[in-house]
């Protein structure tokens, strides 16, 4: 879905978050200044409000459950998509056990440019 099809729609946002300044920026490199009909704190509350039948938004797709996505609500692609950066976080003196060399080694296999990429910035 197009920052223009969106437009036409009452969008509902929560006006604080990460995602709302991303989808405010989604809309404005489109030459769309977004004017939510509702601005809610809770993303709860959003999902309700959509449910209901008042409006779209665009939340992160993890706050979903399965059961939402078959019932009340449906998920569009976003054109172009809305991507957010990444990092792998470890503690400095963590000792190196098996269970976490796995799971740093596939992090690293399908996200290792942009970590590395992320990581020289600082």
């Amino acid at each position: 879905m197009t920052p223009e099809a969106f437009a036409q729609h009452n969008l509902i946002l929560d006006g604080v978050s990460w995602t709302d300044r991303k989808v405010r920026e989604w809309f404005r490199t489109a030459g769309i200044e977004p004017r939510p009909k509702m601005e809610l704190n809770y993303i709860e509350a959003i999902k309700n409000v959509v449910a209901a039948g008042l409006g779209v938004s665009i939340l992160p797709a993890c706050v979903l459950a399965e059961k939402q996505r078959e019932k009340d609500l449906v998920l569009r692609d976003l054109a172009p998509a809305i991507t957010r950066p990444m990092v792998l976080v470890e503690r400095r003196d963590k000792p190196n056990d098996a269970a976490l060399g796995i799971v740093r080694s596939a992090i690293l296999e399908n996200c290792g440019d942009i970590i590395s990429n992320y990581a020289r910035s600082w």
